[in-house]
């Protein structure tokens, strides 16, 4: 009785032991299966996300080739190589930067290039349109290139039209402007100064002149300067003086000051004709 008994108990711990066995392995194998899958949803995420960037890029050259075509094709930019052009400046550094810094689009052509002063501070490349336009003048810009410490310093001058809409821009240009230019120290300083001539306004003719003042390497747009009219430089006050007509019987005396980043109105009067 007690075998039997002994051996019911043995049958039902070896069939515990079997159950317990078969379930660990069940789960043992629910879990692969969960890690499986997530490992295999997880692929699927980093291959969408791959196919999203993928995508992403192409849009973007997309977008380039479109910019490209509005550039070249659709406006008729087109960029001329400058060695075509036959510009020597004499200093190879220039010659190199003319070569990348000066485009021309289909409207512009090649007009002049010669140095601003003897000394060869600043070489000018002048560029014109092909034809003429209302209220525009024919000359279009200029591009200047000047070399420091074997560094080139390049910018670009650009002017508006003649037409009164325009009267108040930057570098607004009136009758009679050939836009001559000139190295001049006007803030007293001691280095040069980029002057260019805007033209003649109204009937008395006053002058003015747009200037671009040398600071730390670089050529420093000041539109300050084309508020004083008929310019000239007083060198023992260090100050500019200016005039234009009030009248018909009196005119206006101005002094301007550097301030150090502008030209200052200091002094105005009127006086009587003589």
């Amino acid at each position: 009785m007690n075998r039997i008994f002994t051996k019911s108990i043995i049958y039902v711990l070896c069939m515990l032991v079997m159950f317990t066995f078969v379930a660990c392995t069940i789960d043992v194998k629910w879990d692969v299966n969960n890690d499986v899958k997530k490992d295999a949803k997880k692929d699927v995420k980093v291959e969408e996300i791959k196919e999203e960037e993928v995508k992403e890029e192409n849009k973007e050259e997309d977008v380039k080739d479109k910019e490209k075509d509005i550039d070249f094709e659709s406006l008729g930019i087109e960029e001329i190589k400058n060695d075509t052009l036959d510009i020597d400046s004499g200093d190879s550094l220039i010659n190199d930067a003319i070569k990348e810094k000066v485009i021309l689009t289909s409207d512009e052509e090649f007009e002049d290039a010669n140095w601003v002063d003897d000394e060869h501070t600043l070489f000018r490349v002048a560029i014109q349109r092909k034809e003429e336009l209302e209220d525009y003048y024919l000359h279009k810009k200029d591009y200047f290139f000047a070399v420091e410490n074997r560094k080139v310093i390049s910018f670009m001058v650009e002017y508006p039209s003649t037409s009164w809409k325009d009267k108040d821009s930057d570098r607004c240009v009136y009758s009679a402007c050939d836009f001559n230019a000139d190295m001049i120290d006007v803030n007293f300083d001691g280095y040069k100064d980029l002057v260019i001539f805007l033209g003649n306004q109204g009937s008395h003719g006053v002058s003015h002149y747009c200037a671009y003042i040398y600071k730390d390497g670089d050529y420093v747009y000041t539109p300050s300067f084309e508020d004083i009219p008929n310019y000239k430089l007083n060198d023992d006050k260090k100050v500019i003086e200016g005039w234009c007509p009030e009248d018909a019987s009196s005119h206006v005396d101005f002094i301007f000051e550097w301030n150090g980043s502008e030209f200052v109105e200091t002094s105005k009067t009127v006086s009587e004709n003589q």
